[in-house]
């Protein structure tokens, strides 16, 4: 069995292309500094905050001839520091009323 070799034609010009790459590589890395730490040019942040958001109470209305109840509760933003605790209540504007039947207990 005979075994072939690669010509020459193919071989040649891969050998000089992968050396030269290599030569390409060392130059680059020895003309480019690479450093090490990097000033940092930042400014000082701000603290974190927290939001959350609540429904408060405000009150209730009842009609007495068909034992309807209308709560009503008005929604607040709270921003909070983690180091300082409570900063701002705003309020969102948005309402909630929650309507809701109820039974005497005489009509048991």
């Amino acid at each position: 069995m005979k075994i072939r070799t690669m010509p020459y034609s193919i071989l040649l010009p891969t050998i000089t292309g992968i050396n030269l790459m290599i030569i390409a590589l060392l130059t680059v890395h020895n003309l480019i500094p690479i450093y090490e730490s990097v000033p940092s040019f930042a400014s000082e942040s701000k603290p974190h905050l927290t939001t959350e958001y609540q429904l408060e109470y405000v009150d209730t209305k009842e009609n007495a001839t068909n034992n309807w109840k209308v709560e009503h509760y008005k929604e607040y933003r709270y921003q909070l520091n983690p180091e300082k605790g409570f900063m701002e209540r705003t309020s969102t504007g948005n309402e909630v009323y929650l309507k809701y039947w109820t039974t005497h207990e005489s009509d048991n």
